[in-house]
Formats: structure tokens, sequence, C-alpha cells
């Protein structure tokens, strides 16, 4: 069979065998071969339609009648109209130069054929610069500020940078025409803005603004003088405090709430600690002021008993009854904005984040009228809205050892500020509904500005007027971020906030108990820190139980330590409306009592009356679980049988008690495994674990674990 070719196909086989690769221009000697002209090189920049045209080429004695265009070298290219004289086609993005090399061959009437190149330069756009002029500063009058505009980007070198200032007290700007110029703050507060104008080698522009808030300083102590002239302490616990300046900080040397030693620890559940005061210097009469220290929590002294105990500080501090307080506490787990008016305190805010030990936090609160806002290591951590406590002082405070250092009040920053109220972040926001509801506190706002709140980067409501609030509704069980977005008039961004893992239908237990509950004896504190990052904290077995509803459920828990060392069921009945009050979400309380009230022979009768009082006290709509008295042991690892025969008894009466479920089996399982005791009445590190499976275990029936053998054979 023979193949029919067109005369298309034909030519084009010959053009591609014998253009551009040394043609002859064929074996007819009386025909004249044609002259191929592919036109002159270019240099193009990307993304642009580049023609190549062939229009130059001719035929002295005749005519051409076929054109073929093909790429010979670069980035691939589809061109348009290649078998015409002049094609064409897209020149690539590109990140760098790239070199493109094509070949036309032409053909002639009488079957003569020619080729010639052209090279095409692809360069990348010269893209506008990009100028970064840094991040809004925070600084204090007098004090040497830096500008940075390293964070600018250019695809050439810069040829400058200009630093001009746009708004505010003027000053001089040192290496203004630099990408890092400084300047020496005025004195008095007030806001600056500094534009930075960036030019690369092609000239092109591009600018941006950095604003920086100076506030006048109203007292500052680094104590480098050796002294805490100033400063009172007074001991709220009943135990002397040790407030010392060594090595130019500010200590106090003694643990104040050890109740073995005397201390008066608790007004219902709220520590008592010992503070030091500043006296002397006019911060009383003011109603708004920023405040700030460094914190740093310091390692036992062999002889204290209790590691992770409160550090914090007071504001608006009137007298040893009113006062606004921040405590941070690792023992337990927790975060607290409190205050204390007439005596009575109220928790503001509260999460379940310690600290670490050793680690230097700087704790800043702005205080702008009835707005309280709380920031950690510059983080937002709380804000509320509360007009209890219109002024005072400040203060520093902690139940333990503890180093204090420079302590800054000053004016309030003049600068636009959101932070979310609620929900906090991590925290479990709800439990029973679907619906999130959003506040935050602004500050500084200029004309018609509005707030933007964005729930999971999705999903956002605007809110034109304060207090700023939002209600998504129909919201995923499970973990999801907010941020809270504030604008000026104008539509420009100028603070926002951001709170992550927020827990939507998810599970918030109390636990309530003595210190078997608040994790005494605890010997190992790797495994109370949860795994979603909400807790921290140094012992318990609340961490461990985080982690494992969390896991076997597939949605967000959390767990808080109110166990309380050395109380009965005659205390915690003194102490439940308070640790309640400050858990209103909570869907769950667990308790653990008996112990002490065994200790101390309590009748089983007047131990059933003070936990059925309890039960009764915690409002409707909470599961209640009550956990079996674990058993006591002697000296020796041998169950005592005197205090355990109260122990027995108090169980029967748990088992009687009305509006609960019964927890977990302490006592039988601890019975046999001695081991996993540190001493006669408290778990060690690995007992605590086990309390967390057990506990688990009753929550949670429908996916009961197996505990690991080192707990169910030690």
């Amino acid at each position: 069979m023979i193949r029919q070719f067109s005369l298309i196909t034909l030519i084009t086989f010959l053009l591609l065998v014998l253009g551009c690769s040394g043609g002859d221009g064929g074996d007819n000697k009386e025909n004249m071969p044609p002259s191929a002209d592919a036109g002159l090189d270019q240099t193009v920049e990307e993304q642009l339609f580049v023609s190549l045209t062939g229009s130059g080429s001719t035929d002295s004695d005749g005519t051409i009648t076929n054109y073929l265009w093909s790429q010979l070298i670069g980035p691939a290219t589809t061109l348009n109209n290649a078998d015409r004289a002049t094609a064409a086609f897209t020149a690539h993005t590109l990140t760098e130069e790239a070199v493109l090399i094509f070949c036309l061959s032409v053909m002639d009437n009488d079957g003569d054929s020619a080729s010639d190149e052209v090279t095409v330069t692809v360069k990348p756009a010269n893209l506008l610069p990009r100028a970064h002029a840094g991040f809004d500063q925070f600084v204090i009058g007098q004090t040497l500020v830096t500008l940075s505009g390293s964070g600018s980007d250019t695809d050439g070198p810069a040829v400058s940078y200009v630093w001009t200032q746009v708004e505010g007290t003027a000053v001089i700007v040192s290496n203004a025409n630099t990408a890092t110029a400084a300047f020496t703050a005025p004195s008095k507060t007030d806001l600056l803005t500094f534009r930075l104008t960036v030019i690369d080698n092609e000239g092109a522009s591009a600018s941006d603004d950095v604003t920086i808030s100076v506030a006048a300083v109203i007292f500052f102590d680094d104590f480098e003088d050796g002294n805490a002239d100033n400063w009172k302490s007074e001991d709220d616990s009943g135990i002397l405090s040790d407030w010392i300046v060594i090595s130019n900080e500010y200590l106090q040397q003694i643990d104040v709430q050890d109740i073995t030693k005397g201390a008066t620890a608790y007004v219902e559940s709220y520590h008592r600690g010992t503070y030091s005061y500043l006296y002397d210097v006019e911060i009383d009469s003011k109603t708004s002021y920023r405040f700030s220290a460094d914190i740093t929590p310091l390692p036992n002294d062999d002889n204290d008993m209790y590691a992770g105990n409160d550090i914090g500080v007071m504001f608006r501090y009137q007298d040893i009854d009113n006062y606004y307080r921040l405590t941070l506490n690792s023992r337990y787990g927790f975060g607290r904005l409190e205050k204390r008016v007439g005596g009575a305190f109220s928790t503001l805010s509260v999460d379940s984040a310690g600290y670490y030990e050793g680690e230097t936090l700087n704790v800043t609160v702005e205080l702008n009228g009835s707005v309280i806002q709380v920031f950690l290591n510059d983080d937002p951590l709380f804000s509320v809205s509360d007009s209890s406590l219109g002024n005072g002082t400040i203060a520093l405070y902690c139940q333990d050892r503890a180093k204090f250092d420079n302590v800054l009040v000053t004016d309030n920053s003049l600068a636009p500020s959101i932070v979310i109220s609620s929900p906090v972040a991590y925290y479990i926001a709800t439990t029973h509904t679907d619906t999130l509801d959003v506040s935050a506190i602004a500050t500084n706002l200029p004309s018609g500005a509005e707030v933007e709140f964005v729930l999971d980067d999705t999903t956002s409501m605007i809110d034109s007027s304060s207090p700023y609030t939002a209600r998504f509704s129909g919201v995923l069980q499970g973990e999801h971020t907010v941020d809270a977005i504030l604008y000026d008039g104008l539509g420009s961004e100028l603070a926002r906030d951001t709170n992550v893992q927020i827990g939507v239908l998810g599970g918030y237990c109390v636990a309530v108990g003595d210190s078997i509950t608040n994790g005494f004896a605890d010997d190992d504190p790797s495994d109370n820190r949860s795994q979603d990052g909400r807790i921290i904290a140094i012992q318990g077995y609340e961490a461990n139980l985080n982690d494992l509803l969390t896991s076997t459920l597939n949605y967000p828990h959390i767990v808080f330590n109110e166990g309380i060392g050395g109380d009965t069921s005659a205390q915690a009945l003194g102490r439940i409306d308070s640790i309640l009050e400050r858990h209103p979400r909570s869907n769950k309380v667990l308790i653990l009592l008996g112990t002490n009230d065994a200790n101390s022979g309590v009748d089983p009768f007047e131990f059933g009356s003070n936990m059925q009082d309890l039960i009764n006290m915690v409002p409707e709509g909470k599961e209640i679980w009550v956990a079996l008295v674990p058993p006591v042991f002697d000296e020796n690892g041998v169950p005592d049988s005197v205090r355990n025969s109260f122990v027995v008894n108090y169980n029967d009466v748990i088992k009687e008690l009305t509006g609960i479920q019964v927890g977990p089996d302490l006592y039988n399982f601890f019975l046999t495994r001695p081991s996993l005791f540190a001493d006669e009445l408290h778990p060690n590190g690995l007992g605590y674990e086990a309390m967390a499976y057990l506990w688990h275990n009753e929550l949670n029936s429908d996916n009961q674990l197996l505990l690991p053998p080192y707990l169910e054979n030690p």
C-alpha cells in the first residue's frame, strides 16, 4: 500500500530536516535559493506579547511559499502561527533572565530552502519594591528608638532608603538615609509617625509608615541603687515575709502560704500571700496609667513544701481589702484577673495556664478608666471593663520565692489597640450550644472606627459601636480561632488581636477536693502540661485527664484544678461557691473529699451531711461526680485499718448521696497498689496518671481505656 502525503505535510517534513541544520538549498543549479531573515534579536520583559517576523525573507528568482518557526533553546514556548511569516508568543513569568532561540525555515516555489535564527532575551519585570518600616512600637520618653527597614524587599539592589517624620513632636533622626535609623524619644506622651521610602536600581519606589507611641515616665525602679525606698510590704497570709534587694533585683525569699506553718492562705478559695506596694509616689490618684514589671519565679528552698505558688502584680491598690490582682500559679495551673472589693474576692477572667519556673515574665497592665487590659510578654491575655475601683497604687505579689525588676509606670499609650475580652485563648467557650459570643475592648478610637470579628478566617461580622460584640451561630464542635480587627473610618487596619484554640461544645470539668486533687507529691511534672496547650501546671491528674478525654471523644476539654490541700468536707463546703463562681461555663464537677475527714475522725453522718450540702450548692445543669475515697497507708505501705474504717464508711455514704454519679473507686484500686503512693496519703506521679485513667473511664464509659501495664500491675 502506498501512503499518500499532502504537499503541506511533505514540505513541513523537509523543512524540519533541512531547516537550521546546514541545508544547502537543494540540487537545482539553475534556481537561486531563498534568503531567510528571522528579524533582529530582541530583549523583552516577562509576560509581554512577542512577535517574531520573517517578512524580511526573500527569493530573487521566485517566491517564498512556506514558513516554519521552531524553538531551539530556552524554556518551552507555545508559538502561535508558526507556519506563517509572522509568529508570536507570550513571554514566560520568570524569576531570572532567560534566553530563547528560534529558527525560521523558508521554502521557495522551486523547493529550495534556507533558515535563520533569532534570539529573544526575556527579563523579569521590575517589581515595585516593598517598603517595610517595621512594627509599631511602644516606648518610654527619652529613650533611644531604632527604626528598621530591613524587612523591605526589592528585585534588585536598593539604591536608597529615606526616613521622614510625618506626625508628632519633631525629633532628630540619625542615619535617615540608611535601612536602620534612630532617634531619641521626646519626654512627653505623643504619637510619632515615620515614613520609609525605598528606591530600587531602576527608579521604582515604595513607602511604608510606622507609628511610635511615646509615653512619659511616671515612675521607674530597676533597684540598681540597692534599696527598696518607696516600697512597703504587707503579709496578707499572716506569715512574715522577707523582701530584700539583692544584686539589683527585688526578692521575696519566704514561702508564706504553707498552712502547716500557720499561714491563713485562703479567703474562701482565693489565695493570700505577701505583697510590696508603692507609696509616696503620685499614682494613688490616677485613674489611668500603664504598669509593667519583670517577674521571675524562683526554685523552692529545701524546707518549702510546695512549688509553683502565686506570682503576680496588684494595681489600683487602696488597702488590704480593695485592689485588682493578676495571679499566675503553676501548682494549680491558672492565670486569673481578680478583684477584691470590701474584702470580697471575685474573678474577672481566668485561664488554665500557669508559668514555667525560672522563666522571667513581663507583665503589663494598661488601665484606661474602666478598661483593664493585661499583657503577658507583650501578648494580650485578659481584657475587661470594671469600675469597682477607680484609682490606687501598684504592688508586687507572690506566695513564695520570686524576684521582681524593672518596675515601670507611664502614661497610657495613645495608639489604637484592641484586645478580645471573651473568649480568652485556649478556653472552652461553650459546652451546651453551637453559638459563639465574642466581645472585644478597643481604646484610642478614631472617628468612624469599627471592629471586624473573623471566625476561622472565613466568617466575619462587623460592629460599628462600642461595646464591640459578635455572635456566630451554627459553629461546629471543636477548636476555633477568632480575630478582632480594628479599622479606622477609611477602612485601614489599626490593630488586631487573635485568640486561638477556642473550644466549642467542649467538655469543661472543675476538679474539687483536697491535696490529692491538687496533686501533692506528684514527682513527675513532665505530664502536667496538656498536649493542646490549655493546661500548664506541675502536678495533679488534671492535664492527663484532659488529654485522655480529648483524644477519645475527639472534641476539646479543659480540667481545672481547684483542689486545696488540707480541706475537709466542711472546709470545701465553705469554698464551693467561690470556686464555681469563676467557672460558670463548666458542665462537670469532679469531687474527691474524705481523706482529711478520716484523719480527723469525722463522723460518717457529718461527712455525708457536708457532702450533700456541698452538692446541693452546685448550680443546675452541671453533672456532679463524686469519687470513692482512696485508702490510707502507714509509713510501711500497709493499709491503716483505723483510718480506713472511716474511709470505707464514707464510701458507703457517697453511694447514697443524691444528685450525683459515683466516680472512680479509688479505694479498691489503690488498696492493692501501695507502690503508686508517695506517702501515707498521696499518690506519686504514676498514681496520678492512674487516677486520670480511672476518672476517664467513669466519665466516658463507652470508650473505656485499658490502663498501661505499669499502672495496672506496678
